[in-house]
């Protein structure tokens, strides 16, 4: 069960269809995190799978999918280190927040 569960009343916490409900959030939300993860790594060159197609798209590079992906990454031109490389995860993050997050104040961000 999760630890959420402990903070509600006894009778919830015996109760099966919370037990349930709670196995079934947890899963969501592990998705959800995966999700986020993924989606996240496409925002830069050399972690990026799907999101290659867009990047070799915005710079009019062929996109050779026959080819695996680290290929495909490793490929960038040497004048593509202007180009996000993959960062600290701790950077990523915090890049992150600043370019996307709605109350981050704009004079603030990058």
């Amino acid at each position: 069960m999760s630890n959420l569960v402990f903070r509600l009343p006894r009778y919830y916490q015996d109760s099966p269809q919370v037990s349930e409900l709670e196995r079934v959030l947890g899963e969501q939300a592990e998705a959800l995190r995966v999700s986020e993860s993924d989606t996240l790594a496409q925002l830069w060159i050399d972690t990026a799978t799907w999101g290659l197609d867009l990047w070799e798209q915005w710079v009019g590079l062929p996109a050779d999918r026959t080819r695996p992906y680290s290929y495909r990454a490793a490929w960038w031109p040497p004048s593509a280190t202007t180009f996000p490389r993959s960062p600290s995860w701790s950077t990523r993050r915090s890049i992150n927040l600043r370019l996307f997050c709605p109350i981050w104040p704009a004079s603030r961000r990058m």
